[in-house]
């Protein structure tokens, strides 16, 4: 969840992805989330790999 202050920030515009319908254009959403994916995914591995790191090094198994 974001914070108000943090959601007004953003810049990306919810109607490129809404039909005239007022539903979602789930074509253009998951194309753009793929996009988005293979850019960030690597970011994600990496945090992931690091919360690991930290959980084992604080368990006392």
């Amino acid at each position: 969840m974001l914070t108000y202050s943090t959601q007004i920030t953003l810049s990306h515009q919810t109607a490129w992805y809404i039909t005239p319908e007022n539903r979602l254009d789930m074509d253009k959403l998951m194309a753009e989330f793929q996009e988005f994916f293979q850019e960030y995914s690597g970011h994600w591995a990496e945090l992931s790999e690091q919360a690991q790191g930290v959980t084992k090094s604080r368990c006392r198994c």
